[in-house]
């Protein structure tokens, strides 16, 4: 197992503990840190790239 590996494994044990004692992980409850929106959209157009093209500023990253 490489370092990054073994980080990685320790830091979600640690989550998955705290979770056990009701501690929720921070970025659970906060998705704002991911600067993304979801974006659902009910389209006939069968080509992803012209549905972006159309309604993708809906999933636009936020300006802060």
């Amino acid at each position: 197992m490489n370092s990054n590996a073994a980080m990685m494994r320790r830091r979600l044990l640690n989550l998955a503990r705290e979770l056990q004692q009701g501690i929720e992980p921070f970025p659970a409850s906060h998705g704002d840190i991911y600067r993304v929106r979801a974006m659902d959209v009910n389209t006939p157009v069968d080509n992803f790239d012209a549905v972006i093209a159309s309604h993708g500023i809906a999933c636009s990253p936020r300006c802060s």
